[in-house]
């Protein structure tokens, strides 16, 4: 008997709010070597800070040209000892007026600070108490610190060049650049930048801790203006957006246009749309025009073409509304639509002075003056910035934009990148050549949905096929070569298309056979052309988190995502490159393919062998104290579970996935600050309960308060069911892991807590107010073989039982 089909089920807010203190594990002390000579030690740093201090001294003319005496002061590196890193606790205090810049990790760490003129003397100080303090006495302030420094030196502004691997800073004629700034001196620097040749754009991107602004001029006008303003970050090549362009040609006549065009029926008024950000999109084809009117189509600039001169906005259009039109080319049956599209033409020629970031602003600014349920498609990348995961100032403002701080939260969808078409791609190549070519910006965003593609077309017999049905498309770029990994990336993968072999055995050809059919700007001339890589791909996800917005109209952008990496799966040909069995190795198959292709029909509804219950809530999990927010409360809540079903079928293999998806603020330059942590504001990660533990006992298990009230954990011994386990799924903003094991124990593991984590809202001196509240939604599926009961009826009946009101346990 086939099983029977159920929406999903939607929980209300289940469980108690408890008073939380984390469980630390045991840390044993780190014992490094002293310093050998303490008084001498002092007198080398002592020696440093004053050449230090005559290098201040000697720019301080030219600095209170530009700046108030208050704001004058240098760039300082602090070299760590040989073996050993620097304390950067000593930055989170206020006493010494020392703000941290960067962190980096070279052949030893690297930290840069700003040093304010005022300062200098209470470093001064600091190091004569540390030279003349002697074991047994009590111990001055930031000993620790002057314990693992070397020296302190000027910090070149040379050294601040952050760039891809190659790129070299160029010192030679008018450059573009982007460069992050000090917030507390941008205006200063604006009225100085004339005197130094240095043009500045009129956009902006603002973080917590840094601003970044696009200037033209040559370094040595830069250097000059960002040493008297001592201002400077880091300084990065400006880069603009770059969309992959392929040679793609018709596939058919405009009176097919006109056939489908018959059978399609609008979305409604008021249904979610997808925003192309892109290169404009021709809206008067006549399979899009019902979808996209005019008034719904804009431009960032007034001189830029709303309807597509580049053809690729056009061909993203086509599939976010469709999906692959071959699918419609014959057939008579209606096509009804879910969703509209939005379009802003977001790259166009000129408006080189507006990066990336800012034009993603002014798109948002355009369209968001219509209040309506939307998915914004991105499907092109960065070219000049790096491609190692570190965070950039245009994924960290999608990020930014996504978290929203307020309840606009957004949902991106973002391509992963496709490999440099010169030279050529080549048999031989792959998948090597995918591993070492790393996902573009924006896709390391933690917050966004990264697409990858991967393919399920083949050609015919006589013509041989680059990549196996079910694998990687052959250019789609990967996170396997990552330096950095603030999430695991990409999210998911959708249809990308395949190449040819050559006859020579060696090369590869686009094909359109192997390709998807979509819209072209040349209508009517043209009406169809392929389309293919991860643009493609990504406008088919954005497609479909509207269809499901469109289903599920109250859920969050956070649970459309987490809905979509709930419901992918890896192809057999995806894990047949799983080289074992691994935590370590489900971590590389997770860095090429994600969580694998999404099944539509599986996020948008349940069955009677696989439930899936999904529930949306806040936490109050921060109290604000005076250095930052602290911990104040955690969930836990029982879940509404079908108990009796998994006991009929004990002995038989099940499986359970949880997913929490949510989003973070984000903090660019502080990714580097000892920990990845500090890049997200915040952490949430999820705890399931023990086979028949006690609310008491689940509890205790993480939670330091509630062992003081004389609660204790389960003793009993524990195994391990998980796939990635709590250490290798915490990274990133969307936590998901397997559960595989026998029903009967799954059967009384129904109890799930949702804990708060660290990030710099708590870590980092901040001016910026950290939020108490925090959202999440949490997914928790359970598949089984056919059994007798519903697992769906049972939970609605379990659910019953349960508390809905969140209670405050103090």
């Amino acid at each position: 008997m086939d099983p029977r089909i159920y929406r999903h089920l939607i929980l209300p807010r289940l469980g108690r709010d408890w008073a939380y203190t984390p469980v630390q594990p045991p840390i044993p002390p780190v014992k490094l070597p002293p310093v050998q000579n303490r008084p001498a030690h002092a007198q080398a740093l002592q020696k440093s800070l004053t050449t230090i201090e005559k290098r201040a001294e000697a720019r301080a003319a030219s600095q209170r040209a530009a700046l108030p005496e208050d704001e004058c002061g240098i760039l300082v590196r602090f070299n760590p000892r040989l073996g050993r890193n620097v304390d950067l606790s000593f930055f989170e205090k206020a006493s010494h007026g020392v703000e941290l810049l960067s962190v980096r990790q070279e052949r030893r760490m690297v930290v840069r600070a700003f040093v304010p003129k005022k300062s200098i003397g209470r470093l001064s100080s600091a190091i004569s108490k540390y030279g003349e303090w002697s074991e047994g006495q009590h111990k001055p302030a930031f000993t620790d610190f002057f314990e693992g420094i070397d020296n302190l030196t000027v910090a070149d502004v040379e050294r601040l060049w952050h760039a891809r691997d190659g790129v070299e800073l160029p010192k030679d004629g008018i450059q573009r650049w982007e460069v992050w700034l000090r917030p507390r001196v941008v205006e200063y620097v604006k009225a100085s930048s004339s005197r130094y040749s240095v043009e500045l754009s009129p956009f902006e991107t603002r973080f917590p801790n840094a601003t970044v602004i696009r200037m033209r001029a040559a370094f040595a006008g830069l250097k000059a203006l960002l040493l008297d303003t001592a201002s400077v970050i880091e300084i990065r090549p400006a880069s603009t957006a770059n969309v992959p362009i392929s040679a793609l040609t018709p596939v058919e006549r405009a009176g097919l246009v006109r056939k489908i065009a018959s059978r399609i029926a609008p979305a409604p008024e008021g249904s979610p749309r997808v925003a192309i950000l892109d290169t404009g999109v021709q809206f008067q084809h006549g399979l899009l025009r019902q979808s996209l009117p005019e008034a719904r189509t804009h431009t960032v600039l007034p001189a830029w073409q709303k309807d597509d001169v580049d053809g690729h906005g056009t061909r993203m259009a086509g599939v976010a509304l469709f999906g692959d039109l071959n699918r419609f080319v014959s057939g008579s049956s209606a096509i009804p639509l879910t969703h509209a599209l939005e379009s802003v033409t977001l790259i166009g020629k000129g408006g080189a002075t507006m990066g990336p970031a800012q034009r993603l602003s002014a798109a948002l600014a355009k369209i968001e003056r219509d209040d309506a349920r939307r998915v914004y498609s991105l499907s092109w990348s960065v070219p000049m910035e790096r491609d190692d995961g570190a965070p950039t100032e245009l994924s960290s403002h999608l990020d930014q934009l996504a978290f929203g701080r307020d309840q606009s939260k957004r949902l991106f969808c973002v391509a992963a990148g496709n490999l440099d078409s010169h030279p050529p791609l080549l048999v031989a190549d792959y998948i090597g050549t995918n591993d070492r070519s790393g996902i573009l910006t924006p896709g390391q965003a933690a917050n966004a949905l990264t697409v990858g593609a991967y393919t399920d077309m083949v050609g015919p017999a006589s013509k041989q096929s680059h990549a196996g049905r079910g694998d990687l498309c052959p250019s789609s770029r990967t996170a396997m070569s990552w330096k950095t990994h603030l999430a695991f990336k990409p999210d998911i993968v959708m249809e990308g298309g395949n190449r040819l072999v050559d006859s020579d055995g060696m090369s590869l050809s686009f094909s359109p056979d192997l390709s998807v059919l979509t819209t072209s700007n040349q209508f009517p001339r043209l009406p169809f052309e392929p389309g293919c890589e991860t643009s493609i791909a990504t406008a088919a996800a954005a497609g479909m988190a509207a269809r499901l917005m469109s289903e599920y109209p109250s859920f969050w952008p956070e649970t459309i995502r987490g809905l979509m990496v709930h419901s992918a799966r890896w192809t057999p040909a995806m894990l047949n490159r799983l080289p074992g069995g691994r935590k370590k190795d489900v971590v590389s198959l997770l860095r090429r393919f994600g969580w694998g292709v999404p099944d539509e029909t599986r996020a948008r509804q349940s069955a009677s062998n696989a439930l899936t219950i999904i529930m949306q809530d806040d936490l109050d999990a921060f109290e604000l104290k005076r250095d930052g927010a602290k911990f104040r409360h955690m969930r836990f809540c029982r879940l509404p579970w079908p108990k009796v079903a998994l006991e009929s079928i004990a002995a038989a293999d099940v499986e359970m996935r949880v997913t929490l998806s949510y989003f973070a603020e984000p903090h660019p330059l502080a990714a580097s600050h000892a920990e990845l942590r500090n890049y997200f504001s915040h952490a949430l990660a999820f705890r399931l309960c023990g086979p028949d533990d006690t609310d008491d006992e689940a509890i205790a298990l993480i939670n330091k308060r509630h062992r003081e009230k004389g609660h204790k954990k389960s003793s009993a011994r524990r195994k391990d069911h998980w796939m990635l386990g709590p250490k290798a799924a915490a990274i990133g903003t969307i936590k998901q892991d397997i559960w595989s094991g026998k029903a009967g124990e799954l059967a009384t593991t129904n109890g799930i807590s949702i804990i708060p984590g660290y990030g710099w809202w708590s870590n980092l001196r901040t001016t910026v107010v950290p939020q108490t509240r925090v959202r999440f939604s949490l997914i928790v599926s359970i598949e089984a073989p056919s059994v007798s009961a519903d697992l769906m009826v049972e939970a609605q009946k379990a659910l019953i039982k349960l508390p809905i009101r969140a209670v405050v346990e103090v």
